[in-house]
């Protein structure tokens, strides 16, 4: 049986936000199992859970919302790490609307989770299988999910030539 996974220990950064441009600082925190991956912003009181039905705009890059102030942006970089850490329950909190930029790339927020290190939790981990291709297209972009024996990733990009 496959366990849920949280950090072992809290661990924190500050930084620059990358588009509001100010000082903020972040903690990752573990949490409980079931309790999913969550961001807490202490400056406005609020806690969005990282869902696809919190995604509110998608434009810049990805925004989770919960309320007319309670939003947080510019997750992909800190999300990837967390997924390809295997982190089921985690709790984010930061004092501003973004987790600082850091470096700018996974690699920053991945060092971080391996400095607190993870922990099994006492629950089982439900996993998606995909069983049959899964496309989706918007415009020019398009996304697919491919059945496979093993986690792997394939990406590519195509930019017009100037």
């Amino acid at each position: 049986m496959m366990t849920r996974r949280s950090l072992a220990k809290p661990v924190g950064a500050e930084g620059i936000a990358l588009h509001a441009g100010t000082r903020v600082a972040m903690t990752l925190t573990p949490a409980e199992p079931g309790r999913g991956i969550v961001f807490r912003r202490t400056d406005i009181d609020c806690t969005i859970p990282a869902l696809y039905g919190s995604v509110v705009e998608t434009r810049l890059g990805t925004v989770l919302g919960g309320g007319a102030q309670a939003r947080v942006g510019v997750i992909e970089h800190l999300m990837a790490a967390i997924a390809g850490s295997e982190i089921d329950d985690l709790e984010v909190v930061l004092d501003g609307p973004e987790p600082p930029i850091l470096d700018g790339d996974a690699l920053s927020y991945l060092s971080l989770i391996e400095k607190a290190g993870t922990i099994e939790q006492p629950m089982k981990r439900e996993i998606v299988r995909v069983r049959q291709p899964v496309k989706a297209v918007s415009g020019n972009a398009s996304a697919a999910l491919i059945p496979a024996n093993a986690r792997t990733f394939e990406f590519e990009i195509e930019f017009e030539s100037a």
